[in-house]
């Protein structure tokens, strides 16, 4: 192929069986054809666990030494988990990893919803420069979308939701029975929704009074429209976690 068509990339996925580097039958790194670019799986949001965090590099740099390109397959999903999985701080470190570790492409599963506010534009921001400053991408998205007056109480928002993602969500049962599993899947378990068994009422509502305090001050017809399909989406939020018991 490449003496027809010079220069043309060949994608893999180190995925399941095939989710380690090559090897030699003496144990040293089989060279890959540079042309062929091994995109790692990962949910990456595991990062933040010291332990999946070292796994998950070691791999990559294992990676490179049989690749000199690599790129990054993510599971940035969004739906169908059933509050906003959003973990913009992470993502932003992720990224800047991976720009240094020779990611010459990357590609998201999101199957996204409004309700994740601000976490697809800042991520696709971030994908082609990851030196941008994440919290002034998130200033910008939450001004455009609901007014300087409301912007404030929508960025108290998501960092509530960011917090549990990046820090409660590590002691649930839910994760720790992923983590623990002697063969695991590439992505967190986005089959079942143990998860929203830490989620408490009075958070429920505190999320709730800073949506409607967004919707109150809102000013244009464009910023009210957004805020009540942020409160929309929330509502779904609400009832997830209030009815799974």
């Amino acid at each position: 192929v490449l003496e027809e068509y010079p220069g043309k990339y060949f994608g893999v996925l180190a995925y399941r069986e095939m989710y380690d580097p090559p090897v030699n039958e003496d144990g040293s790194p089989f060279k890959l054809n540079p042309q062929v670019v091994p995109f790692i799986t990962d949910d990456r949001l595991t990062w933040t666990d010291p332990d999946m965090g070292s796994a998950g590099k070691n791999l990559t740099e294992r990676w490179l030494q049989s690749a000199p390109n690599l790129g990054f397959y993510e599971y940035l999903f969004g739906t169908p988990y059933n509050i906003p999985r959003t973990y913009v701080h992470r993502m932003a470190d992720n990224y800047k990893y991976e720009q240094e570790h020779g990611a010459i492409a990357h590609v998201a599963e999101l199957n996204t919803n409004f309700g994740e506010g601000p976490k697809p534009w800042v991520a696709a921001k971030l994908e082609w420069n990851a030196d941008q400053d994440v919290d002034a991408l998130l200033q910008i998205w939450y001004k455009r979308a609901v007014g300087e007056a409301a912007a404030p109480y929508l960025k108290q928002y998501f960092d509530h939701w960011e917090e549990f993602w990046t820090s409660r969500v590590f002691q649930s049962k839910w994760y720790l029975e992923w983590k623990n599993k002697p063969k695991r899947s590439n992505y967190l378990n986005l089959y079942e929704h143990g998860y929203l068994k830490e989620i408490t009422k009075e958070e429920l509502a505190d999320s709730r009074k800073l949506l409607e305090k967004v919707a109150e001050l809102a000013v244009t017809d464009p910023q009210k429209k957004r805020a009540q399909r942020l409160l929309r989406a929330f509502e779904f939020y609400e009832a997830s976690a209030l009815s799974f018991p």
